[in-house]
């Protein structure tokens, strides 16, 4: 007599962010990107025209508040101030769904750290999505939000004033992140 596994429930997280500029997820649009490192497979798919549906799927529980970790993620690459709409958490029979409201977005002038300016650049943009996203998860403390994360988006936010106060919040993320970085004083 042979046992047979009992099939494997996934996990499943999707984010929906409503009215994005497409051009900026084209890099993203209709991709896969395989996080082994984390343990699961994030989609992203274009629906209705402008809006992004992330669905991130793993076969074992993820961290409390990892879609955090994922906007953070996509925060950095796409150099943009994204606020999701809709986020559904789905195991088993159970799902739970969570409606945000709208936020007035920021007009932020930065641009992003990698261009997807062609199909052979896209690749690299996915991946740099993927190591910033490992790299935010594997930190995982008692704040809501990764510290690098937040000197990161308080640059994106700056960057949407006049150019004297863009300045000063540059200068005040990038000395954030330096305190970040270990060095030893010897």
């Amino acid at each position: 007599m042979r046992h047979v596994q009992p099939p494997l429930e996934h996990c499943c997280t999707r984010l929906l962010f409503v009215g994005q500029r497409l051009d900026a997820w084209k890099a993203f649009a209709g991709s896969e990107i395989s996080c082994d490192e984390i343990g699961c497979l994030i989609r992203v798919v274009i629906e209705r025209g402008s809006d992004a549906l992330v669905e991130i799927i793993s076969r074992n529980k993820l961290a409390a508040n990892f879609e955090v970790r994922v906007v953070e993620a996509l925060r950095y690459v796409l150099a943009m101030v994204l606020h999701v709409s809709v986020i559904e958490h789905s195991a088993g029979s159970t799902v739970e769904t969570t409606l945000i409201s709208p936020v007035r977005a920021s007009e932020t002038h930065l641009l992003p750290p990698l261009m997807a300016s062609s199909s052979n650049d896209r690749p690299n943009v996915r991946r740099l999505f993927e190591r910033y996203l490992t790299f935010v998860h594997s930190q995982i403390s008692s704040e809501f939000v990764h510290p690098c994360s937040s000197h990161l988006r308080m640059a994106c936010e700056a960057s949407a004033n006049a150019i004297e106060a863009e300045a000063i919040g540059l200068c005040v993320a990038v000395e954030g992140i330096a305190k970040l970085v270990p060095y030893d004083r010897s």
